[in-house]
Parts: C-alpha cells; structure tokens; sequence
C-alpha cells in the first residue's frame, strides 16, 4: 500500500512513472539507511583529527542542526521537493 500510493501521488503530480519509481526506491532506501545509522553506535574516535577546513566546517554545521530537520532537507532532495530552506523547517 505504501509503494501504490507513493507511486500515486508521485504520478498524480505529473512525474513519469519511471521516474516517480526511482525517486519511490530511493526515498525508502534513504529512511532505512537513516534508520540504520541512527540506531547504530557511533564509532568516530574522539579527538579525531579532520585536515579539511572545508570537510571541517561542513560538519561543523552538520552536526549544529536538528536531527530531524536534517532528515527532512535529504528526503526533500530526494523527491526534488527542496523548496523550503532548512532554517524554515519547524520540527512538530
């Protein structure tokens, strides 16, 4: 039931079915890797040493925004439904 009405609402919107399939697979794939990962313990040492000022800087701001938000803004990207920045998003 979630794949049919995925594919609807994806089609119903204008998106050729092989796309909507693509983006439906993908979308699935991407919340049980997030599952995975967050159920997973973390295994970066501490004190991890990152030569990259810009790897640094890009987790720096990774890591100072919600959980949920971040979620949000991948799943947007995947559907192609970005349109909100993440600042805006609101978690419930």
């Amino acid at each position: 039931r979630l794949t049919e009405r995925s594919l609807t609402l994806l089609t119903d919107s204008g998106m050729p079915l092989r796309e909507a399939t693509d983006r439906h697979v993908t979308a699935v794939a991407y919340m049980l890797g997030w599952v995975l990962q967050e159920l997973m313990p973390r295994k970066i040492a501490p004190g991890l040493a990152i030569d990259s000022p810009l790897v640094r800087e890009a987790m720096s701001d990774l890591g100072g925004r919600e959980t949920e938000a971040r979620f949000v803004t991948g799943l947007r990207l995947i559907l192609g439904t970005c349109t909100v920045p993440p600042n805006d998003y609101e978690p419930r």
